[in-house]
């Protein structure tokens, strides 16, 4: 396992870039796919990571597995407005949840 910032370290940034809500833990595979792919991550919470394929495809990884997310939610998280993310950020539980 690797951990992988969410958002890019930055060596010149601020302090604090490694903390939980902006690190998670990725096989190296994955996280060459997230750092040197086309592929798009983003943490909207900790213990959540959203992918968006080259296809256009997404995805949320927990501790439950990984989950198919409908492209309507998935561009949404994605590129929707700040408050359209939030609201997609507070369902991922319920979307995700096993069962």
């Amino acid at each position: 396992m690797q951990l992988d910032h969410t958002i890019p370290y930055d060596e010149n940034g601020p302090p604090g870039q490694t903390r939980l809500d902006n690190a998670g833990p990725l096989t190296q595979r994955h996280h060459r796919i997230a750092t040197h792919g086309r592929w798009r991550k983003k943490q909207p919470r900790q213990g959540y990571h959203a992918w968006r394929t080259p296809h256009g495809r997404y995805r949320i990884t927990n501790h439950t597995g990984t989950h198919t997310l409908p492209p309507t939610l998935g561009s949404t998280l994605f590129d929707g407005t700040p408050a359209e993310q939030r609201f997609i950020t507070h369902l991922l539980p319920t979307l995700t949840a096993a069962g």
